[in-house]
């Protein structure tokens, strides 16, 4: 049985923050969280609200709470470290952004983040979440696609996606509510309005062969950033799950490598004022 729960990873007196995405869980950055422990950082994934359980867990969870989940696993790690860089995958680049806002995190690190929905399902949703209540993602979903099997293995570890049945009875059961769409929404434009205000040195990194946030959206994200220290990377070969995908050491290394930039060019600064 995996363990879907927050984790914490005791290092040194630099901790490193990891947001997860919607209907995620803190094991989608497991093995990032293990390459920066490794590497002498504190990491902390907290478990956001409504995550990691059954679909019914989101009813009724609203964006606030997950930004106050967030907020609370950084205080928790600025009370023990430090510096506090953060990380956040998918919607948790949302909330990064977000939690930057109300904090001071030392540089942050947004991986497949997006920048908003079509304006035509915005339009709609507050209505359609009073109709229909449940949304079935996978009825229309090409369970041949290679990004999507690679998702569904994360979710459901050891479901056979070649039984008929098994993926009949997968189409029937994964579901969430029209409300907690309408929330992740409601987050992306908030954080989509304060990215400008962000001032801490930014990585951005996006997956070239993501079919769920649209490549451009890191271009938008990039171009609405306000900090002068900022930069994009992409990886040919990545899809959304860019933590996880083909080419995650790669990703992890650079994840990794602008830290030690940072924290490298601190300890520079702080020798020169000593001398």
């Amino acid at each position: 049985m995996i363990d879907r729960d927050s984790f914490v990873l005791d290092g040194g007196p630099v901790g490193v923050l990891l947001i997860h995405g919607f209907t995620g869980d803190p094991w989608e950055v497991r093995g990032l969280g293990d390459a920066l422990h490794a590497k002498g950082y504190t990491v902390y994934a907290p478990l956001l609200p409504g995550h990691g359980a059954k679909p019914e867990a989101l009813e009724g969870v609203t964006w606030p709470q997950w930004l106050a989940a967030a907020l609370h696993a950084y205080d928790y790690l600025a009370g023990r470290c430090e510096r506090v860089y953060i990380g956040g995958f998918s919607m948790g680049g949302a909330l990064a952004i977000l939690v930057t806002q109300e904090r001071q995190p030392t540089a942050l690190v947004l991986m497949s983040t997006p920048m908003g929905m079509g304006s035509w399902l915005l339009s709609l949703l507050p209505l359609a979440k009073t109709i229909f209540p449940w949304w079935y993602p996978m009825m229309a979903a090409d369970l041949n696609d290679p990004q999507l099997r690679q998702r569904l293995g994360i979710v459901l570890p050891g479901i056979d996606l070649e039984d008929p049945v098994a993926r009949k009875g997968m189409v029937r059961e994964m579901r969430m509510p029209t409300a907690a769409m309408d929330e992740l929404f409601k987050v992306l434009k908030r954080a989509r309005d304060h990215t400008p205000y962000v001032m801490v040195p930014t990585l951005v990194m996006q997956g070239l062969q993501d079919r769920v946030v649209p490549p451009r959206d890191a271009n938008v994200l990039y171009g609405l950033l306000g900090s002068p220290d900022k930069r994009l990377l992409t990886f040919e070969r990545s899809g959304h799950i860019l933590v996880n995908d083909v080419e995650r050491e790669a990703v992890w290394d650079a994840f990794a490598n602008f830290l030690g930039e940072k924290e490298g060019e601190r300890n520079a600064e702080t020798q020169r004022r000593r001398e």
